[in-house]
């Protein structure tokens, strides 16, 4: 089946099957072809261009287990086509243009980036901004303890303290709990699991899920990436005890910049969460802080976030080209672009942070 908006300009296709169609993927093409018609004929860019805002779009993986690097490829172009890209550190810059400024973040700092990522945006001349640990972690624990929860699960292990884990649902909501848990909580879940369970990570697991060390971090090109902090240990910030909370936001920044050998301003908070807390740190030792929507509809006082520096709202990238300009354009109707205006109440520094913080050493469970 093939659809056309005009006799020149196919827009989405599904094969001929002999057997039952499957509804869903049927529903699919059509929801697609439908998007790349409207592109076809310059809708929605026309309306996008009109806003006279920044956007910052978010990825994790790009290929195996992330979105697709061609379709990748394909959005960049089109951005690069008809808008300004920009880092995020230029959020607020206004542009001379008046058009729409993009920037591109990927959360993490996974070597993913670096090999997948990074040449598509050598190719094409493109910079981004990278938020990452400070390179003395070697994946995300979340990574490993579904790696193990799976292996426990399929073993039919029992882990003490913990009931038994019967499908993929069970292991979400032993990840999701930990995510809620305390800074000595997390730690001892962590512990706990790896000392009931078995973990040998395959090259292909390695190459989804390992983290850039401070050695690649240094080496990435400065001309196309920004480096910017991620915490030091991708914990959900409003659950941190008052104290790990300011070593994770603030050392972060520290140790980034011993390892770079220049400033980090800017900062992104693990899975988008943040509270009163986080704004308060993040205004005193970075330019700006970007968050998640969903993030920002979990904050009680939407008032205090409006053109706030340390809560710029982001998008999340999306799998196929012709989703994202509509998604753009319901982002930033919806009020969630960002424009160049001083923030009330919060005190920024132009310049590398110079206050002192006690030294924090990632606790051993953490690094493994």
């Amino acid at each position: 089946m093939v659809f056309y908006a005009s006799p020149s300009l196919r827009v989405a296709t599904a094969p001929i099957t002999d057997g039952p169609l499957d509804m869903g993927n049927l529903t699919a093409t059509l929801r697609i072809g439908i998007k790349e018609a409207l592109l076809g004929i310059g809708f929605p860019t026309r309306a996008l261009r009109r806003f006279d805002q920044s956007i910052i779009l978010f990825y994790h993986a790009i290929g195996e287990g992330g979105v697709p690097a061609k379709s990748f490829e394909k959005q960049l172009c089109y951005l690069q086509r008809h808008f300004e890209m920009i880092f995020a550190s230029e959020v607020d810059t206004p542009s001379p243009s008046g058009r729409l400024r993009v920037a591109i973040t990927f959360d993490d700092g996974l070597k993913n980036t670096k090999d997948v990522a990074l040449p598509i945006l050598q190719k094409l001349g493109i910079k981004a901004t990278l938020f990452a640990l400070p390179g003395n972690v070697r994946w995300l624990w979340t990574a490993e303890m579904r790696e193990r929860l799976e292996a426990a699960m399929a073993d039919e292990t029992i882990i003490d303290a913990m009931p038994p884990l019967r499908d993929a649902r069970d292991i979400d909501r032993v990840i999701e709990d930990m995510k809620t848990m305390s800074h000595d909580a997390l730690v001892a879940a962590i512990a706990r699991i790896r000392n009931a369970t078995s973990f040998e990570p395959s090259p292909a697991w390695r190459s989804k899920h390992e983290l850039m060390n401070a050695e690649e971090l240094r080496a990435l090109p400065t001309d196309l990436i920004e480096i910017g902090a991620h915490t030091l240990t991708h914990p959900i910030l409003p659950h941190v005890e008052d104290d790990w909370l300011e070593r994770e936001i603030v050392d972060s920044k520290h140790q980034l910049e011993a390892v770079l050998q220049r400033q980090v301003t800017t900062l992104s908070y693990p899975n988008g969460g943040f509270d009163q807390r986080c704004l308060e740190i993040a205004s005193r030792h970075y330019d700006y802080a970007f968050t998640t929507e969903t993030a920002i509809g979990d904050f009680d006082d939407q008032q205090v976030l409006k053109g706030h520096k340390h809560a710029i709202n982001r998008l999340h990238g999306v799998d196929h080209q012709a989703e994202m300009p509509l998604r753009m354009l319901r982002f930033l109707t919806n009020g969630h672009g960002f424009s160049a205006q001083p923030t009330a109440g919060a005190a920024v520094t132009a310049g590398p942070d110079q206050e002192e913080t006690p030294g924090y050493e990632i606790p051993a469970v953490m690094q493994k």
